[in-house]
């Protein structure tokens, strides 16, 4: 009887019998059975290369990586802060100006065009109200000559005649500013003298400075020699 005759479950089991004693002749010969696909592990060279001698094309391109890993530039972090991805100032070193250290000009004090608090006898009572705003308080002061309105703001007091003109001007708050050459009220005597010169009238307890159609009065404590309050008449 011929392979060809035998039933066909036979003859498949036969083919099964001589696959499985060839596999086992090539495991006894050649050692285990490796993966066909090759793997690979970072940092280790490939298995398929190993004990081969590279092909030129292969020796070409194992130099090129090796010319690009070394040839590869690292991000340039110079002037940058971390985080920020902004380049920083790399222009030399300039002291930012200290507003403490360049103050305001002071306005100074004028004999000829005497002002408190940049107000000027015979300013108008509207002028005031636009610089300033409404007064917080406001009433009137009469004598036998004539009568004043008085607005009260926070540290000063201006008085107006009946045609709503500045008769005086008052600073009793070391908050506002007077325009006498940086002179403040709590200043002490000596400052006043340094910062107006010699007065007209000198007392224990006043400095007064004649100027044109006013008169500037600073009133003193006796026993502290500071400023307690600063005045501008009208003088006629």
């Amino acid at each position: 009887m011929s392979f060809t005759t035998l039933p066909r479950y036979v003859r498949h089991c036969a083919a099964a019998a001589v696959i499985a004693i060839a596999v086992t002749g090539c495991q006894n010969g050649s050692g285990p059975l490796q993966s066909a696909e090759p793997q690979h592990t970072a940092g280790v060279a490939d298995p398929a290369s190993e004990g081969q001698q590279s092909s030129p094309q292969q020796t070409y391109n194992n130099q090129q990586r090796q010319d690009e890993a070394q040839n590869i530039t690292p991000p340039d972090s110079t002037g940058k802060t971390q985080g920020s991805g902004e380049k920083a100032n790399t222009e030399p070193n300039v002291q930012k100006e200290d507003s403490t250290a360049k103050k305001a000009k002071t306005p100074a004090w004028d004999s000829a065009l005497p002002k408190l608090n940049s107000l000027a006898i015979g300013d108008s009572k509207e002028s005031v109200v636009k610089r300033f705003g409404e007064p917080n308080e406001s009433y009137t002061l009469a004598d036998e000559k004539e009568s004043l309105t008085v607005s009260e703001y926070n540290g000063f007091s201006v008085g107006f005649n009946d045609t709503h003109r500045i008769q005086f001007i008052e600073i009793y708050d070391a908050n506002v500013a007077t325009g006498l050459n940086g002179l403040g009220i709590g200043d002490a005597e000596d400052a006043a003298l340094k910062a107006l010169g010699k007065p007209n009238s000198h007392t224990s307890y006043l400095l007064g400075y004649k100027a044109a159609g006013a008169l500037l009065k600073l009133d003193l404590d006796p026993k502290s020699k500071e400023i307690i309050s600063i005045k501008l008449f009208v003088q006629v």
